[in-house]
Formats: structure tokens, C-alpha cells, sequence
């Protein structure tokens, strides 16, 4: 969660502090070949993306021990919300997306992101919204995965729902704006 590394001495918590072995660094090492998860990225610190671009550009980083990470057999996916408060109200859950969605999306990053980060990326991609069949299947899901919690079969107890419920439930669980 890229919102942790919100402050200037945040890099040294990303990196790991000296003797850590919690630090992206450290966890690399330990698992080589692996996929990097950085939520919301743009909420970190600019120093912070300083660190990324070196690992974005010469695939490798050095915590503060003097430790390197080989990031070459590393996948790393960045989320994030930019430009999902301009899009207007005319996109939400529900809607089709409109075609030009993933330039509306390349665009708020080259607005946020400096150029040689942006020049690091392979792609980028636009998520559509959830439509009303997805909801619904979901919603489903989840109620399913519910019946089968332990303390619902521990009890030995039954879950009976009419066939609305999940429509009710997804129609009252989403809001447009923040999903």
C-alpha cells in the first residue's frame, strides 16, 4: 500500500532500514522470481519514485546495508486512481465506458508522473467499471463463500435467501463514484 510511503523518510522504510529484513529489498531476495503489488502509487512520496525509477530502469535496488535485489524476474503492477475523479458523472457503475477511457486514463499519469517514469511503463491499463451482470455475480459469490464460513457450518446452520436478495444487495453496495 503505496499510502504508507507518503513522507520524505518514507524511501528508507521502502528500502529497509539498516539490519531490517522487512524491506522490499529483503522480501526480493528472498523470492526472486515474483510479482511486485504496489497499491495506489500515486499516494507515495516524489523520493519515493525516485527508488522506483531506478528499480523501473536498471532492475535492481540497494537497501541502506549495502544489500542488492536483482529485480529482472520481478513483475511489477502499479495501481492506481488517477484521473478517476475527472472523468465526469456521466461514467459509473452500471454504464458502458466510453472508447477513449485508457487516453483519458495515459493522460492524468503523464500529467502526475515525470516523463522518464512514464518512459519506464510497458502499459497501461484502463479498468471499466463493474457492470450490473458482474455486481450481480459477485454479490453471489460472496453470499456463497458466507454459507460456507465455519461459523456458519460449525452450527450446522442453513442459509435460505430469496432470489432478490442478491439483487437488492447489489443494487445498495455500489455507489457510482466510489464503487
Amino acid at each position: 500500500d503505496m499510502s504508507e510511503f507518503y513522507s520524505a523518510d518514507s524511501v528508507h522504510r521502502f528500502l529497509g532500514a539498516a539490519g531490517s529484513d522487512s524491506s522490499l529489498v529483503a522480501a526480493v531476495r528472498r523470492a526472486p522470481f515474483t510479482l511486485l503489488l504496489l497499491d495506489e502509487v500515486e499516494k507515495a512520496h516524489p523520493a519515493v519514485f525516485d527508488v522506483l525509477l531506478q528499480l523501473l530502469g536498471e532492475a535492481r535496488l540497494t537497501d541502506h546495508a549495502g544489500r542488492t535485489a536483482d529485480f529482472r524476474n520481478v513483475v511489477v503492477v502499479m495501481t492506481s486512481n488517477l484521473g478517476v475523479d475527472t472523468l465526469g458523472s456521466g461514467l459509473g457503475f452500471g454504464e458502458s465506458a466510453p472508447a477513449s477511457l485508457r487516453d483519458h486514463f495515459v493522460a492524468e499519469c503523464e500529467g502526475f508522473f515525470r516523463p522518464e517514469f512514464m518512459g519506464r511503463l510497458d502499459h497501461i491499463v484502463a479498468f471499466e467499471p463493474l457492470r450490473t451482470p458482474d455486481i450481480a455475480a459477485i454479490t453471489g459469490k460472496q453470499l456463497g463463500l458466507f454459507a460456507l464460513r465455519e461459523g456458519v457450518r460449525g452450527r450446522k446452520l442453513g442459509l435460505e435467501l430469496d432470489a432478490d436478495v442478491g439483487a437488492f444487495i447489489a443494487s445498495r453496495g455500489v455507489d457510482p463514484k466510489y464503487g
